[in-house]
């Protein structure tokens, strides 16, 4: 899945703080800095995502991810910043970006 990949390339890109992490996914797919609005909704995103996860509330494809045991110990990070990235994918920025 293609969130997913984006994800773990987000994660290993060597900056282990989450704004940054989270402004350079967004910088990559759009090709624009992000605007600290959208930055705070997707950091909300992850937390929340990470918050059902740890709890056992996990929906959907988020499951199958974390019975990967080829995320070691990072899958649920992994899982829940793919939960982001799949949004920033989303954006209407993302879809319409190369279209005038």
């Amino acid at each position: 899945d293609l969130s997913v990949k984006f994800a773990q390339n987000t994660l290993s890109n060597g900056n282990t703080d989450l704004n940054t992490q989270i402004s350079l996914a967004y910088k990559k797919a759009t090709g624009r800095d992000i605007d600290i609005g959208k930055r705070i909704i997707l950091k909300k995103l992850y937390d929340e995502s990470l918050n059902k996860i740890k709890n056992g509330q996990a929906e959907g494809g988020i499951n199958k991810l974390l019975s990967d045991s080829s995320f070691n110990g990072k899958m649920i990070s992994v899982a829940a910043m793919s939960v982001v990235t799949n949004a920033i994918l989303n954006l209407d920025e993302v879809i319409t970006k190369n279209n005038p």
